[in-house]
């Protein structure tokens, strides 16, 4: 298990990986730190637990959408992670936002 932060997960349909990858290349020059499949899973790796660490040790979501990319199942899998997280994310936000009203709720 990965425990490297990236600043952004990439998500994309394979037939359109070489624009990505000049797309991550040009990010990766201005500092900009990018989880990539073709660049982070290894021959053998789990996919859906590979993928699963890269959305949560990345901050952002970077979604390429194409007509190749809405025909996938492997990207519906990456863009639901992506809108999944940033839903609980902002439950969290919110609840942290609601001030305590009982000496349970600071346990």
């Amino acid at each position: 298990m990965s425990t490297e932060q990236w600043d952004a997960f990439m998500s994309h349909a394979s037939e359109d990986k070489d624009f990505v990858f000049v797309l991550v290349t040009a990010l990766g020059h201005m500092g900009v730190k990018v989880w990539l499949d073709r660049i982070n899973i290894q021959l053998g790796d789990d996919l859906s637990r590979s993928i699963d660490e890269g959305l949560a040790h990345s901050r952002f979501g970077l979604v390429l959408i194409s007509k190749d990319f809405l025909k996938k199942k492997w990207t519906d899998y990456e863009l639901r992670g992506l809108i999944n997280r940033e839903s609980n994310s902002a439950v969290s936000r919110q609840k942290r936002k609601q001030p305590r009203t009982s000496v349970e709720e600071w346990r």
